[in-house]
């Protein structure tokens, strides 16, 4: 190779297209040069024969060519042809002189060295009364003509570099153009970069596709063919997207510019989570890349990261419950005890049933309204915490769940446990009217009916809107606002509705609302 491997790849295409134009400007130079100048000279030898014919039609010449002194005569005319052209001799050959001359014309010369150096000749006879009487010579000395001729040279030679300037300047600014096009790098970079790219995808689980502006399929990995449901020796590549996908988003994220991210999908009669996003140089969209994965996978990771905060949970709310207790029941006792002490036996029996009236009361209450064992624990840690924080968390009377509601146990933990959490926070606040927080669970044929009413110190008008967006939170610290995010991402997720009323100091009610009937996903 004439270029080195390890020359920059701007510098090589700037060498090929000046190497290339270089090229093309000489032989172009060489072809003209080749082509003009002889053609300047033929130009010269016809221009003499012109000059010679003009001056064999001059009566006067015709008239005294023949006659010996006709030089008197004829020369001062020759004299001002000469002077008005580029014309360095002109003679005129007559009588016996001229036979010679007479029986080898007409005719002209090209270039020719001669005694007299170089020339172009051209020879023509004088007529009179249509006889031969003479001949007319032109001589133009060719120096002249090669200096013009030279001239012409230098005027390609100046053409073509010019043109190889100009050429080197464009080629400087096409490399230069095509080297930010590939992101400063080298090819063998970009071929590695693309080799790590698509080595990358492969090990991800999520399944992957990007198009391009026209919605053609640029990538796609196998996971994304497995979970499509695509052999995996098919060529996706190149076909549309809805071919494959044909409730794809990514058009009018094409369209739009915006991107989407956790957002439910119905793929072939299975739920997919799927991110989507535009991909941008600079302020062009050039297309748009998809991840996805099944709706289930997703589940399964999900509880098997939350069965130990689950078991964290539970282990954290009976140490609340033993706490909670044991100051209650230390109260108690020392009641009990003084009662014993002063022998007053029927108050003592009256405070030991009423305490354990109380706490069966409450578990014997939500056991016989609230059939998912689940929920019931959860509701009964919820309203023994509340306790501890001075809370007064109850279940509403008319409440019912039946054993197996549509719904997913862990999702309706996830939406309940956030909901109470929430509301318990709010009547928290010290501008609070009161603390109450009730529970409301509706479970019919048609509707499973969540409701949970505080009387805190409301939403303010302006928080209302991004309410349900991820990470929105107008309390202090970290890791806040995920909450309304899971609740409604799994409510919109079994085609249910979310609502909520507030007053701002007075409190708020969420209602959710999941469908028993149809299908959910």
């Amino acid at each position: 190779m004439f270029l080195k491997k390890s020359l920059p790849i701007q510098h090589k295409i700037m060498l090929l297209i000046v190497s290339l134009v270089s090229v093309t400007l000489i032989t172009a130079g060489v072809f003209f040069e080749r082509g003009i100048i002889p053609s300047f000279e033929e130009k010269q030898a016809l221009h003499a024969r012109d000059i010679a014919y003009t001056v064999s039609q001059i009566p006067l010449v015709k008239e005294q060519i023949d006659k010996p002194n006709h030089k008197a005569v004829t020369q001062p005319i020759l004299d001002s042809i000469i002077e008005g052209t580029n014309v360095k001799l002109i003679l005129l050959i007559g009588g016996r002189d001229a036979q010679p001359v007479i029986e080898g014309i007409p005719f002209s010369t090209l270039p020719e060295v001669t005694t007299f150096g170089p020339i172009v000749r051209a020879y023509l006879p004088v007529h009179r009364d249509g006889a031969k009487v003479g001949a007319v010579a032109v001589y133009l000395w060719s120096r002249d003509i090669k200096t013009k001729t030279w001239e012409l040279r230098k005027k390609i030679i100046l053409s073509v570099i010019f043109g190889l300037i100009l050429g080197t300047f464009f080629a400087h600014l096409l490399s230069k153009n095509i080297k930010r096009s590939m992101l400063g790098m080298e090819p063998y970079q970009l071929a590695a970069l693309l080799k790590e790219r698509e080595a990358f995808l492969e090990t991800v689980r999520e399944g992957i596709i990007a198009i391009d502006r026209d919605g053609k399929i640029m990538f796609v990995n196998q996971q994304a063919k497995e979970i499509l449901g695509v052999p995996e020796s098919e060529v996706m590549v190149g076909h549309l997207i809805e071919k494959y996908v044909p409730n794809s988003r990514l058009r009018r994220v094409l369209a739009s510019g915006e991107p989407e991210y956790d957002r439910e999908q119905n793929l072939g009669g299975a739920r997919i989570f799927t991110n989507r996003i535009p991909i941008r140089s600079g302020n062009r969209i050039l297309g748009a890349i998809a991840s996805f994965r099944k709706a289930d996978e997703i589940q399964t990771l999900a509880e098997e990261l939350t069965g130990a905060r689950k078991l964290a949970e539970v282990l954290k709310v009976q140490n609340e419950l033993l706490r909670v207790h044991k100051h209650e029941y230390l109260n108690k006792l020392h009641a009990i005890s003084g009662s014993i002490q002063l022998g007053d036996w029927d108050s003592a029996l009256r405070l030991i049933h009423s305490e354990s009236d109380s706490q069966q009361e409450m578990i014997g209450k939500i056991h016989e309204t609230i059939r998912q064992p689940e929920i019931a624990g959860l509701l009964i840690g919820k309203i023994s915490r509340g306790r501890e924080l001075g809370v007064d968390l109850e279940l509403d009377n008319r409440s019912s769940l039946k054993e197996h509601p549509s719904v997913d146990t862990n999702s309706l933990i996830v939406c309940l446990g956030n909901l109470i959490e929430n509301a318990t926070e709010a009547v928290q606040e010290p501008s609070a009217p009161s603390k109450k927080v009730s529970v409301f669970l509706e479970h019919t044929d048609k509707e499973l009916v969540v409701e949970v009413t505080d009387t805190g110190v409301g939403i303010p008008a302006e928080d209302r809107p991004y309410l349900f967006e991820k990470a929105f939170s107008n309390k202090a610290g970290g890791k806040r606002g995920y909450g309304l995010f899971l609740v409604r991402s799994v409510v919109v997720s079994y085609g249910g509705s979310i609502d909520f009323e507030s007053t701002v100091g007075e409190g708020t009610r969420f209602r959710v609302v999941f469908p028993e009937e149809g299908d959910s996903a």
